[in-house]
């Protein structure tokens, strides 16, 4: 094995050195051509460094060098040539405002319902939609009672009203016309048939059926109004209001009357000096009644004039406007009146005072005596009152825009004022009311009223009052409650449930004797004037929205079922109830 391992090598090295011999033979034939060859001598006197020299280095600094430019002036002119365009105008579209879409609104909406006593509702209300230059609308409304206060007379009673309306809108001033018809019946319910003493005469005799003792009122009429809507203030601002009316009731008792009020001013800068600008105007209010109450005729009126002027002096406004007043019947009498209003602002937004000295004269026509009080006769006496002082001040203001309040006194002085009392002489029922006119009555009223917001949810009402009125001629200043006060509370729950409650306050009060009343204490040594007790009236409306267009509603009146007086020998209804739905279209 061993020498068959030497054998080869040997064949190894034997190959590689024939072909070193041979590369090498080739190389020493091929430079035997010398004629386009180089050759050079070395002599080499030294042993080998690999090491570089050493070269010096060029040392310097840059140098800047500063060289003078000089301007070249240059002188070029303009060959001015019209350039002949050719082009087409085209319209531009006017800006558009994008806001947010209209809601939809329901021109038309009623309301019905029925509740205890057989008390019908029903109420209808028309209009026309969105338009920026007219309005048209309709009105109906019908509310009876057949209900009835035990040991009383018959109660029922209902109101009827139907009003057209429309408007004229124009971009400096709109007129705004109104026709009516109004239709309210009462009965004389204040008595106690089961109590009645037989009178001594026997020619009289006590008509006590719901005919007999029935009233109607009636008021049909027009008013047309026209003001400005000027949208620069420098312009004169006006609105005129002329009224008619119609009134009679189931006897044809007439009354007939016309009134134009108003005003106009406008702002100027007579004072620059004292204030940036002032406004100065002029308001008026012209009435005149023709009575006809069938037992006499007669005409009567007044007339108010007062020119104004006010402006402000940084956070003081102060309005200065004496006052004319006549009455326009055979006597015409004059009276002047001294009006001044002031209002500081304390707190711009949040805090403000304000006061005034203020007088009016006022007529008290037939149709006014009934809407404040149906029970009366039409024999009542209408005459003049005149509030010769009314002084009064206070503070209002807001907290956090959440609370709003006002605080205000009031202190009146009226001449031949009028108060409502039982009529012993008209009727052996004493079930019907006249007026008596007091000398003089000086009445405080000390008033806060108070709004909570509480979110989108809550809302808190709250009026709290104290009267004190002295008469000279009567006893008491009458039907003026010593207290007077409102608790209100409301809640929405996302717009479908809502709730409301409201709770009145009624103090004590006094209403003139009558010689019933005096029958009935069984004595003539005290007369005194008789006392009208506290009450508290609670209601609450339930109201559940189905749609936008659908709601049903639930009304509880006088949740305590307190009998109090409304007035002298009229008692109030007890606990009532009306349900109903309200649909919009």
């Amino acid at each position: 094995m061993t020498e068959i391992m030497n054998s080869t090598m040997k064949t190894k090295a034997l190959i590689i050195g024939t072909v070193v011999f041979i590369g090498l033979t080739g190389n020493i034939s091929a430079q035997k051509d010398t004629s386009n060859s180089y050759t050079e001598n070395v002599m080499v006197v030294g042993s080998y460094d690999p090491r570089l020299m050493d070269f010096p280095k060029k040392e310097f600094n840059p140098v800047f060098t500063a060289e003078e430019v000089k301007k070249t002036d240059m002188k070029y002119s303009v060959f001015a040539q019209p350039m002949k365009i050719s082009f087409l105008a085209a319209p531009i579209k006017a800006a558009k405002m994008s806001g947010e879409p209209f809601t939809e609104l329901y021109g038309n909406y009623i309301r019905v319902g029925f509740g205890t006593g057989r008390t019908p509702y029903g109420e209808l209300f028309v209009n026309t939609k969105r338009n920026k230059t007219k309005s048209f609308g309709l009105h109906m409304k019908h509310f009876s009672t057949n209900g009835k206060i035990p040991d009383y007379g018959f109660s029922g009673m209902s109101n009827n009203e139907v009003d057209l309306f429309g408007s004229r809108i124009k971009s400096k001033n709109t007129i705004y016309s109104k026709l009516f018809f109004h239709s309210d019946i009462v009965h004389y319910y204040g008595f106690m048939p089961d109590s009645l003493i037989s009178p001594t005469d026997p020619n009289v005799v006590l008509l006590t059926g719901k005919k007999d003792i029935k009233q109607r009122y009636n008021d049909a009429g027009a008013m047309i109004s026209f003001y400005s809507t000027h949208a620069d203030s420098t312009h004169v601002n006006y609105k005129t209001d002329l009224n008619y009316h119609c009134f009679w009731n189931i006897h044809n008792a007439t009354e007939n009357s016309i009134a134009l009020d108003g005003y106009l001013d406008k702002r100027v800068g007579w004072l620059k000096k004292v204030s940036k600008h002032q406004v100065v105007g002029l308001r008026y209010d012209v009435e005149h009644y023709f009575q006809n109450r069938g037992f006499m005729a007669w005409n009567e009126g007044l007339v108010n004039i007062a020119p104004y002027i006010n402006t402000n002096f940084g956070p003081v406004f102060i309005e200065f406007a004496p006052k004319l007043a006549m009455e326009t019947d055979s006597t015409a009498e004059a009276y002047f009146f001294p009006e001044i209003k002031l209002e500081l602002n304390l707190l711009p937004g949040t805090l403000s005072a304000f006061g005034g000295l203020d007088g009016d004269l006022k007529y008290h026509s037939f149709r006014l005596l009934a809407n404040e009080n149906p029970f009366i006769h039409h024999f009542v006496r209408s005459d003049y009152s005149r509030t010769t002082q009314m002084l009064y001040g206070g503070i209002r203001g807001n907290i956090a825009h959440a609370f709003s309040y006002s605080i205000q006194a009031i202190n009146r002085k009226i001449e031949n004022c009028p108060m409502f009392a039982i009529d012993d002489s008209i009727s052996y029922l004493e079930n019907q009311m006249t007026v008596v006119y007091d000398e003089k009555v000086n009445w405080f009223r000390g008033e806060f009223n108070g709004a909570l917001n509480i979110g989108n949810k809550w809302k808190g009402l709250l009026m709290v009052a104290y009267n004190q009125a002295d008469a000279v001629t009567n006893e008491k200043a009458y039907n003026i409650p010593d207290f007077e006060g409102m608790i209100g509370l409301s809640y929405n729950l996302a717009d479908k449930i809502l709730a409301s409650a409201r709770v009145f306050y009624i103090g004590q009060r006094y209403a003139k004797i009558s010689y019933g009343d005096i029958m009935t204490l069984g004595s003539f040594a005290a007369i005194e004037p008789v006392k009208l007790n506290p009450a508290i009236d609670a209601n609450l409306t339930l109201e559940y929205r189905y749609s936008k267009v659908l709601s049903a509603y639930l009304e509880f009146s006088n949740i305590a079922s307190q009998r109090y007086m409304l007035w002298n020998h009229y008692p109030s209804y007890r606990f009532r109830f009306m349900g109903g739905v309200t649909y919009s279209f």
